[in-house]
């Protein structure tokens, strides 16, 4: 045994709990005087070397967690079975454990030591071998007043990260106490010190009804401003006005508190409003309205609000330590997430709407900005999600894109007859006449025969024309590939813009995506037989992994993105886009051409 204290019962006990062998090891930590830090000062059973006294933190590893909490904790398979990092849990690291039971050690009902037996391979002890070692805990009588020896008081990093990261700064001109689920408090600023007369660091550890006594917390709302009364070290009373806000960070649960001393009585009879914390105020405005979570560098979740667990249908417990993933629809592509983590990875903000997947398995949209944290080198330690529930607004689109597809149908359905009827009808009807003139001819010399035959002729092509702007027959009888290529063909020889087609496509669409294709193809190159004047143009199709890529391109005049009007061609690509999910984007600059693209998933 490497023994850093003279405290025989402590390790007389640890020695008697080793002798049963029932494990390899036993440990003993005590909590320092500002308690956030956890010393482990006995190691029966070391490993072997010159043993180091190691530290943890209040909340964290499983000391941390024992005496936050004041119930036993057990870990089967370290490092698989944790909460949190692995440097969190240093004497399972320095002994090599797999296996660990720790149980709290009380003073005056209030968890201040831990009791740790463990082994180096995963057996573990039995439910009647735990029960001995609480009562081992139990029987320790609390004299480790020197166990105490060294033990700095400093303020824990850890809890001032946990302040910086919550946006509730240390240096807040307010009075700030944090409070864990015990309602310890685990840090106070210099401001709240000085208000309750005590040193630095010297409110840590201390119950909040020790400076507060009259004060319930259970009953209070959070957000809401209190009229409280506080006592000094001295035992003396002051009035305080408070406000209270609770969050969960790495399944921990905290009260943030902020106070004002009231020098002015009057102030508080005339109902007068104090500025409390101006951040509190924020977050409680954004809880209330938003849906609220905080990741970490890697995705995991920190901390989420209630608006959150409301919406996703799951608690806290169940959101905290996991990613996103969770409550992943299916939705979106591989690429779309891609994207989003290269943006918010290289410190840029990324706003969008997500279709997400609820616990009871609801789908729910949301429109989300998530904005990165970043540190004194420039990279994201950790990244704010802020959303705001759009299903509503989703689901009326989704209405109305079924409504403006339907119509768009209806249309198409209108157009396949009208350029039957003329093709098959009026067409063939005046073809008929046509080889009546012909016959005519052999028979009789007149100029007005040749006059006719000519004038039936160019009415024929413009038929034949008007019937292919309607809807071309070979799009229905051959599919996409025949169609367009054949409408390039058509388009080079009667407006001479040589247009190259490049495509790769193994399959056939439905016909609601197909003439959707071929009708921005149409409506793309008219535009630039119209306006871009210029003799080439290129159409290329290609398959992606989940959707179908279409680029229209040109190397004409262009124009401005700003100041160019809206047309109807435009407008009417953009509704058969949305109409079938896919999303058309234009990019053009004077003299540098135009570019249109349409994608559309599979």
């Amino acid at each position: 045994m490497y023994e850093h204290i003279n405290n025989k019962e402590v390790e007389d006990t640890c020695q008697n709990i080793l002798n049963l062998d029932i494990c390899d090891f036993v440990g003993f930590a005590l909590q320092s005087d500002d308690g956030l830090e956890i010393k482990w000062n006995i190691a029966t059973g070391s490993s072997g070397g010159i043993y180091k006294r190691l530290s943890a933190y209040y909340g964290k590893g499983i000391a941390g967690q024992v005496i936050s909490t004041g119930n036993s904790m057990e870990i089967h398979n370290f490092p698989n079975d944790i909460h949190g990092q692995v440097r969190d849990y240093p004497i399972m690291l320095a002994e090599g454990l797999l296996y660990a039971f720790a149980t709290p050690v009380f003073d005056n009902g209030v968890a201040k030591a831990v009791l740790l037996v463990g082994n180096r391979t995963d057996k573990p002890i039995s439910i009647q071998e735990q029960e001995i070692i609480n009562q081992a805990a139990k029987n320790i009588k609390w004299v480790p007043e020197d166990l105490r020896v060294d033990h700095p008081v400093k303020a824990d990093i850890n809890i001032r990260g946990l302040i910086r990261n919550r946006r509730l700064l240390a240096s807040s001109s307010e009075a700030t106490i944090l409070l864990n689920e015990s309602r310890m408090i685990v840090y106070a600023n210099e401001k709240a010190c000085i208000h309750f007369d005590y040193k630095e660091h010297g409110l840590v550890g201390r119950k909040i009804n020790e400076v507060m006594p009259d004060v319930d917390l259970n009953d209070m709302e959070d957000g809401k401003v209190v009229h409280e009364y506080g006592k000094t070290k001295k035992g003396t009373t002051f009035s305080l006005l408070f406000r209270m806000n609770t969050f969960y960070l790495d399944e921990n649960f905290y009260s943030f508190i902020v106070f004002n001393r009231i020098k002015d009585q009057k102030r508080l009879n005339h109902q007068q409003s104090y500025h409390l914390n101006e951040l509190v105020d924020l977050k409680y405005a954004l809880d209330q309205s938003s849906i609220v979570a905080i990741t970490d560098q890697k995705g995991k979740i920190t901390y989420t609000n209630e608006q959150f667990c409301k919406v996703s249908k799951y608690s806290p417990a169940e959101l905290l330590g996991q990613d996103h993933r969770m409550i992943n629809s299916g939705y979106h592509s591989k690429e779309f997430f891609q994207f989003l983590w290269r943006t918010i990875a290289s410190g840029n903000i990324w706003e969008g709407e997500i279709k997400n997947r609820a616990k009871d398995g609801s789908y729910y949209w949301v429109h989300t900005t998530i904005v990165p944290f970043l540190d004194n080198q420039g990279k994201p330690y950790q990244y704010l999600a802020i959303r705001y529930e759009v299903t509503e607004r989703k689901e009326a689109e989704q209405e109305l894109q079924i409504l403006t597809g339907n119509r768009i149908n209806v249309q198409e359905d209108e157009r396949r007859h009208l350029s039957r009827e003329l093709h098959d009808g009026i067409g063939q009807s005046l073809y008929s006449h046509l080889i009546t003139i012909t016959r005519l001819k052999t028979e009789i010399s007149h100029p007005l025969l040749e006059q006719m035959e000519e004038e039936t002729t160019a009415i024929i092509e413009e038929i034949r024309d008007i019937s292919w702007q309607l809807r071309p027959s070979i799009l229905d009888d051959l599919g996409l590939v025949p169609a367009i290529r054949s409408f390039l063909n058509y388009f080079s020889e009667h407006n001479q813009i040589n247009v190259h087609f490049d495509c790769y496509v193994t399959k056939r669409f439905s016909e609601h995506k197909e003439i959707t294709i071929y009708r921005v193809i149409q409506e793309s190159l008219t535009n630039i037989w119209k306006y871009a004047d210029t003799d080439e143009a290129s159409v290329t199709i290609r398959e992606m992994s989940d959707r179908i890529r279409i680029m229209i391109k040109d190397q004409g005049k262009g124009f401005d993105m700003k100041t160019v009007k809206r047309g109807v061609g435009l407008s009417s690509m953009e509704e058969r886009a949305r109409a079938v999910d896919g999303d058309l984007s234009i990019h053009s600059r004077e003299n540098s051409g135009t570019k249109i693209i349409l994608e559309i998933p599979f």
